[in-house]
């Protein structure tokens, strides 16, 4: 989990040094070292965005629980995921130490113009909004972007511990911390890969399970299918049978309905629509045109669905079976099911929503997904990666076990409640 997380901080870095800064207000140190490694000093705010980073992620998992029934904080499970965050900032410190310790890993006159060039960036998204507060009679964008910054340090300066110079340096030593993760993370695995003896013990794997996965639960392939089509990664490598893909043009009843429409004629009522839809679907039978790509044409024109307008859904279809029909409104699933050749529309489908005119798109082929090259391809990207992760992960713990660490815990304790 080391690279996951350590790539993730600058996401939130901003955010919760500016909290830390807010704070720093009353005076007390609010940022304190939590740990350290060698010289490298782990402050509280890093640990702050590793925390919410883990947490968030922890969350998506469903496995961030901290709290017991009753809604109090469960002290033991906290303090528990407290020193699990706790080890992944000593692992920053742990990489950051090793690369002061090592010429290899120190950035190059390029990587540190990158990390100027992300500084300016973030700048310039801070001070954004002060923009609309300089004086209109000033026109010159360099003048702009100078006055709005000088407003943004104003800002900081009345109401946090920065000013302008040390919340740009704050952004300099984070951003370059960041770099040199990166940096130590591409010397680590430089040259690892994974070699075709590995990639086909792992499709062979990937295989069994999928295999033994879906004959079980078929529907397990509908949800693995759709995260393989939104994050990439490994496709799933067997297919149950009775799986198709569906497009399909939505009319909203509850839409809401403007007096106009764009041309400023009268804005037509979800019934006109349906019989419009209806008509243009029956011109192009009777003409013998109605195909995907002349569906795709009234999809554009009339659907009001917006998961038909993103992709993997715009180009591929909304994938459906009796396994996952329970996941789209029933009407629509029983007429989705019920088209028997690739190209069939039906008729007006009345769901409680709306109505729905659906095409069959494709089907998909039952059994096993063969090691073509783009099979290849993915299960090389991830045995490459699991590769690279291991012999990381391992230089990690090899060099926390030979540096001098020590950590506070007490410090970080209120953090989560």
């Amino acid at each position: 989990m080391t690279k996951k997380i350590t790539k993730i901080l600058a996401l939130t870095l901003v955010a919760v040094m500016l909290m830390a800064a807010f704070a720093g207000c009353s005076g007390r140190n609010t940022d304190p070292v939590v740990a350290q490694v060698g010289n490298v000093k782990l402050t509280l705010s890093e640990y702050q965005t590793i925390f919410s980073n883990m947490q968030s992620t922890y969350q998506q998992m469903g496995q961030y629980n901290v709290t017991n029934q009753d809604g109090t904080v469960n002290a033991e499970a906290l303090a528990e995921f407290q020193s699990k965050v706790m080890d992944e900032l000593i692992n920053k410190g742990v990489i950051l130490y090793a690369a002061s310790q090592d010429d290899k890993f120190k950035l190059t006159d390029e990587e540190v113009a990158e990390v100027d060039k992300k500084v300016e960036s973030e700048l310039d998204s801070a001070s954004n909004y002060y923009k609309t507060l300089v004086d209109s009679s000033i026109t010159d964008e360099a003048e702009i972007k100078a006055k709005s910054l000088e407003l943004f340090g104003d800002y900081l300066k009345k109401n946090t511990t920065y000013t302008l110079d040390s919340y740009k340096k704050m952004l300099k030593d984070e951003f370059t911390k960041d770099a040199i993760i990166e940096k130590v993370y591409n010397v680590v695995t430089e040259g690892i890969a994974a070699n075709d003896e590995e990639i086909k013990e792992a499709y062979d794997k990937l295989l069994t399970a999928d295999k033994t996965n879906y004959e079980a639960t078929p529907a397990n392939y509908a949800t693995d299918m759709s995260a393989y089509l939104q994050d990439g990664g490994v496709r799933p490598l067997y297919a149950p049978k009775g799986y198709v893909y569906v497009k399909h043009i939505f009319i909203n009843d509850e839409a809401e309905q403007t007096e106009t429409g764009e041309d400023g004629e009268a804005a037509k009522t979800p019934e006109e629509k349906v019989q419009e839809v209806a008509a243009a679907i029956d011109a192009l039978k009777e003409a013998g045109n109605l195909n995907e790509a002349e569906f795709d044409k009234l999809i554009e024109q009339y659907n009001e669905d917006p998961g038909m307008t993103r992709d993997p859904y715009k180009e591929k279809g909304y994938l459906l079976s009796e396994y996952n029909a329970a996941d789209y409104y029933e009407q629509f699933s029983k007429a989705g099911l019920a088209l028997r050749n690739i190209g069939d529309v039906s008729s007006a489908v009345k769901s409680d929503k709306g109505t729905h005119f659906i095409m069959l798109v494709s089907k998909v082929t039952e059994g096993e997904v063969a090691l073509d090259e783009d099979v290849k391809k993915e299960i090389e990207t991830q045995v490459t990666d699991d590769k690279k992760s291991t012999a990381y992960n391992n230089q990690v713990e090899e060099w926390k076990n030979s540096f001098k660490i020590s950590r506070n815990d007490s410090l970080v304790r209120f953090v989560g409640r």
